[in-house]
């Protein structure tokens, strides 16, 4: 048994972590993994920390005085928290004046949407633009630990999961890790000449085993499929494409929304991104959870996790336990343990805390 922390919480390593989990259930059985945004942290604080995305909104002026309002007001950096407070100001003034085409009503709608936008826009500016901007080694590192997966779930948007992947089709690199994992997200050959590959939505749930349960910078959705860019059909850079659909108008399919319902409700519009949230809610024994704090704005990844048939529960804290965001972490972990019990007595839930620097990764 580890030794406890400063504020009586074990926390042990990642190696111990991952070998609780494989021994989830009879025999040994490869976890599964959903990271959450420490994982692209992990790789550039300076680009994909809300703080960061901020201060390039600010810089390229796409932040409205009204934004910038909230954004002050509530004393934080999260476009989630502010999209979230927007629409929560725009339902309450419809309430009260009873109109929903109170023009402060639109309005508030209407920036929260922009802001929606400039989010997409910003992340993309704050990107690295070419997968050779990050080196080999630290490519290895991320896809050693992937490989030791059995299904991946991802709530970022940006693209250094997929770039990661799209390692393992070169016969040097898995030479050079030795060791090879699928990669399938679900997008297939759409049967015609196109720069792109569309969602299998028929079959993809046979083998897939790749999600973006918020979506991604390379998906968009058209009128009657969902396309993912790809460099090899255009030898264009994937930023490059992105670029240029956000240029022309086109915004890709991402669940940026405040609050939990509204994620869940953006969710519930496409087929892709509930099948996602459904599988996940499927997994059954180990599921280790790297940079996601199960905050209230994430409750509908929470109740797939209850309501799963996960019985060992692995996750990351960064920073000392006695942290104020590790503190309210652990009461998460708690309530989670409380839920799976109301909900399935005979199939409670074991939870570990690890050390996430304790992972190798960028």
């Amino acid at each position: 048994m580890p030794p406890l922390t400063d504020n009586g919480t074990v926390v042990v390593s990642y190696d111990e972590a991952l070998n609780w989990l494989s021994k989830a259930g009879k025999g040994t059985n490869a976890p599964h993994l959903l990271l959450g945004n420490g994982f692209s942290i992990a790789q550039n604080p300076a680009a994909f920390t809300y703080s960061a995305l901020q201060r390039r909104a600010n810089d390229e002026g796409r932040i409205s005085p009204t934004a910038q309002g909230f954004f002050e007001e509530l004393k934080t950096v999260d476009f989630e928290l502010v999209i979230r407070s927007m629409l929560d100001a725009a339902r309450g003034l419809r309430i009260l004046r009873g109109n929903p085409r109170d023009p402060d009503v639109l309005g508030l709608a209407a920036e929260a949407a922009a802001l929606k936008e400039a989010l997409a826009v910003v992340l993309a500016g704050l990107h690295p633009s070419l997968p050779s901007e990050i080196d080999d080694d630290a490519y290895a590192r991320v896809y050693v630990f992937l490989a030791s997966f059995r299904t991946i779930y991802t709530t970022n948007y940006d693209l250094l999961l997929y770039w990661t992947l799209m390692k393992g089709l070169d016969e040097d690199f898995v030479a050079l890790v030795k060791t090879s994992r699928a990669m399938d997200d679900g997008f297939r050959d759409p049967g015609y000449q196109a720069e792109y590959v569309t969602w299998d939505y028929l079959h993809a749930g046979r083998n897939q085993c790749v999600y973006y349960v918020h979506g991604a910078l390379h998906l968009f959705r058209n009128d009657d499929e969902l396309q993912k860019f790809t460099w090899s059909r255009t030898e264009v850079p994937l930023l490059d494409q992105v670029r240029a659909q956000l240029s022309a108008g086109y915004y890709p399919l991402y669940v940026s929304e405040g609050s939990s319902r509204e994620k869940l409700s953006r969710i519930s519009t496409s087929d892709y991104l509930s099948r996602g949230l459904r599988s996940l809610a499927a997994v059954a024994n180990g599921l280790l959870v790297y940079g996601l704090a199960f905050s209230d704005n994430d409750e509908h990844l929470s109740k797939a996790v209850v309501e799963s048939k996960v019985t060992r529960l692995a996750i990351s804290v960064y920073g000392k336990p006695s942290a104020p965001e590790n503190v309210k972490l652990a009461a998460k972990v708690v309530d989670l343990v409380a839920r799976r019990l109301a909900y399935n007595p005979r199939s409670p839930l074991e939870v570990m805390l690890f050390d996430a620097s304790s992972v190798e990764l960028w």
